[in-house]
């Protein structure tokens, strides 16, 4: 069986320089990005807070692969002995077909049909996931409008990489990631979007990627910016303007299910005036009007954060974390604090009980009657600050 060994990025940008593979002036070099500390707490309103933390941001280049397999489970690309991360996620995500041999190699047997081999085709990404898209996609989405030549195919996931496929469109995407493409004025044509399936490898000659600008955990503050600039809204919100609060629930999921929301629902619309949506069940451009008018947001962590984008700067946010996770400053935290502090936004974390009893990003979170008004305290805390 082969045996591949695993690179990153970087590995893959020295590569194209070396052959002569850039279709782009090489740029190694890396963005320091600082996030400032950031408070969390509980029930218990004990005030604890996350470190001054440092990010690294990759400048991106344009190659242009003259050969590469493109491995359908996680995007990732086999050239010659080397497997590089293509995009998901900005990283290696595990494929089950891989064989770990050590820490640097896997044996593997690509899956593809040199009969079945394209030529000429643009790497893109996954754009059947809403989060997904945002960090995997949306880069190299607005590089290639500003670039202006788009080769005929633009490879994207396989639809049901999630098991999302009763839910995806002609284009192969979840009709909200469909509908803010759009929204941003881009051409999104099903007719030039090619799935690669996730049980398969494509061989291709000369794929052409632009490399991803964000270094995990890190994100691509320029793109989301400009998401935010054409989704036309408005500057900082005006002093004393009505305090609009807004629940960002979470229904049609899988996993990280909320429990006791409705209960908290009826407390937060009931005491507190807020307004409850879940953004599986509305338009982008509901969502748009929402965040946007929303001076105060409670989110679940999970993929809804990324309507923070369509949020004023100042807006106040809590993100809702499993117990024991926030202090962790893992990936997801570190993503969502760099997001809010690039667009403006007041965060703090709150934690609530999860059940299984173990510290889990995708535990489920379970809330109980007391958090609502000890989140609705934290706000007064974050404006008073």
């Amino acid at each position: 069986m082969p045996i591949y060994r695993l690179q990153d990025q970087k590995a893959l940008i020295n590569l194209a320089e070396k052959r002569g593979w850039l279709e782009s002036p090489s740029d190694l070099s890396v963005v320091k990005v600082v996030v400032p500390q950031v408070l969390f707490s509980d029930t218990s309103q004990v005030k604890k807070y996350l470190p001054e933390t440092e990010l690294e941001c990759q400048k991106s280049v344009r190659i242009c692969l003259p050969e590469a397999i493109v491995h359908g489970r996680n995007f990732s690309l086999i050239v010659g002995n080397d497997i590089f991360p293509g995009g998901l996620t900005h990283s290696f995500a595990p494929s089950p077909g891989w064989v770990s041999v050590d820490s640097q190699h896997v044996e593997y047997v690509p899956k593809f049909d040199a009969e079945r081999a394209i030529d000429d085709a643009e790497l893109l990404g996954l754009v059947c996931h809403w989060g997904h898209f945002f960090v995997d996609a949306l880069d190299r989405l607005l590089m290639l409008e500003n670039y202006g030549a788009i080769p005929p195919r633009l490879l994207v996931g396989d639809p049901n990489l999630f098991n999302l496929n009763p839910q995806v469109d002609e284009c192969f995407s979840v009709h909200q990631v469909s509908e803010l493409i759009r929204v941003l004025g881009i051409d999104w044509e099903p007719s030039k979007l090619l799935p690669v399936p996730k049980c398969e490898d494509l061989l291709v000659t000369n794929l052409h990627m632009w490399t991803l600008h964000s270094t995990k955990p890190s994100i691509s503050s320029s793109s989301f910016l400009e998401v935010r600039s054409r989704a036309g809204v408005a500057g900082r919100r005006e002093p004393g303007a009505k305090a609009d609060l807004l629940f960002v629930g979470r229904s049609d999921v899988r996993k990280r299910l909320v429990r006791n929301q409705d209960a908290l629902v009826a407390e937060l619309e009931n005491v507190h005036g807020a307004k409850a949506i879940f953004p599986e069940f509305i338009t982008v451009k509901e969502a748009i009007a929402c965040f946007s008018e929303a001076s105060r947001v409670i989110l679940p962590v999970g993929s809804a954060k990324f309507n923070l984008t369509f949020c004023r700067p100042g807006t106040l946010v809590i993100c809702v974390n499993p117990k024991g996770y926030s202090e962790l400053n893992g990936g997801v935290t570190l993503m969502v604090r760099h997001m809010c502090h690039a667009l403006g936004l007041q965060l703090c974390f709150y934690e609530v009980d999860i059940e299984p009893a173990k510290i889990l990003l995708n535990s489920n979170l379970v809330f109980s009657q007391r958090d609502a008004q000890a989140m609705i305290d934290m706000f007064d805390i974050m404006a008073a600050a």
